[in-house]
């Protein structure tokens, strides 16, 4: 049974952002997402018709599994020192091959992308 359009278009952020982390950006095309999610590449580019658009939505998908993280990183550490979750939220990122390849795929994307530049410049202030 097709999954709803909705579900469809998070289905290919799901698929792109997992070869982003596995991978590195530049396993992030087309036609390897497609692939990656189990769909015709037309589906892919009904959503997302070109790749730039798809790599802004994947940075925006990015952004909030970062801030649901966080959140849930600092609620875990209630009554602990601040400096200490800090600390230790630090230590995890910098274990964590996975988000740091992300991290790094993104950032030489915006290096052609001025509008994920941005976005990614707002994302860390927020953060």
């Amino acid at each position: 049974m097709p999954r709803p359009p909705s579900q469809l278009r998070e289905q290919i952020l799901d698929a792109a952002l997992l070869l982003l982390k596995t991978r590195g950006e530049r396993a992030m095309t087309q036609t390897r997402v497609a692939a990656e999610a189990g769909i015709p590449q037309g589906h892919l580019t009904y959503y997302f018709p070109k790749k730039r658009d798809l790599v802004l939505g994947v940075a925006e998908r990015f952004a909030e599994v970062t801030a649901n993280d966080l959140v849930a990183f600092f609620a875990e550490q209630r009554g602990r020192p601040v400096r200490e979750a800090i600390v230790t939220y630090t230590e995890q990122m910098i274990a964590d091959r996975e988000r740091t390849r992300m991290l790094l795929g993104m950032l030489v994307l915006a290096e052609a992308e001025p509008q994920l530049a941005e976005m990614l410049r707002e994302n860390a202030v927020r953060l």
